[in-house]
């Protein structure tokens, strides 16, 4: 009899978990459904019922996010963050997959917008917040938020050279070439052969070499300013396109 009763016990308990993971999956097929036609009110009630379900899967949790940004529900963003902490799910994988779900339904700001605000709630990782803003105004060419988010971070490592990098491209987008120069003389004052320093400031002073038509002759500082960096960048990395130019500037010597 007492094998029976296990037997009946065992049953149960298959019969249970098949329908436990059907329920996930119809409601997993749901949510992306809602998500199609951007109802996201309800895409939003089918991420939080998965959550139930399974509390430890980091791209529920990370759509649910987002989908509670787009309903501009704060308090409901922070508290699945804090269910993840209190999940010991990592960091990384949340905000990776709140990134990606985000460029996967064309919403990108949402990825923003969640990093601030947990840069908000939680000033103790405004660091590594700040880190992945950099990456993401950088990627998108956000040259304000690239020199602003820059300089908070060279405040603590002002040596770093990604980002001393990152903030003169910032300038240079802006069009203020001197604090540009500035970076990237930062740059080089800690690597000495840094390609992309070279690089920059060799094409900045061809450029404006370039632009003096006319009056070039006054511009011979200039002219060897570009080709001082221009032939140390293509010492190190070689490239048509700067050899080139290397021609033209070492031309126009005499």
């Amino acid at each position: 009899m007492r094998y029976f009763y296990l037997l009946i016990f065992v049953l149960v308990s298959c019969v249970g978990n098949v329908f436990a993971q059907d329920n996930y999956a119809r409601l997993e097929a749901r949510a992306a459904r809602f998500v199609q036609f951007q109802e996201w009110n309800s895409a939003n009630a089918m991420y939080m019922l998965m959550i139930d379900q399974r509390p430890n899967v980091p791209k529920t949790y990370s759509r649910a996010i987002v989908t509670s940004g787009l309903l501009s529900d704060d308090k409901t963003q922070v508290g699945l963050l804090e269910m993840t902490q209190k999940q010991g799910i990592s960091l990384d994988s949340i905000f990776a997959e709140v990134n990606k779900f985000a460029y996967e339904i064309g919403e990108s700001q949402e990825y923003e917008q969640f990093l601030k605000l947990v840069k908000q709630r939680q000033p103790w990782i405004g660091r590594n917040i700040n880190m992945r803003l950099l990456r993401f105004y950088n990627f998108r060419n956000d040259a304000p938020n690239m020199v602003a988010v820059g300089k908070e971070l060279l405040a603590a490592t002002p040596q770093d050279v990604n980002y001393l990098l990152t903030v003169g491209r910032g300038y240079m987008l802006q069009g203020d070439y001197e604090n540009a120069v500035k970076e990237y003389n930062k740059v080089l004052a800690v690597e000495p052969h840094n390609y992309d320093a070279l690089l920059a400031l060799g094409n900045y002073y061809y450029v404006e070499w370039k632009n003096a038509e006319g009056t070039r002759s006054q511009f011979a500082s200039v002219r060897d300013l570009a080709l001082k960096y221009l032939e140390q960048a293509n010492t190190l990395h070689p490239t048509p396109f700067v050899s080139t130019v290397i021609g033209v500037l070492e031309g126009n010597k005499h």
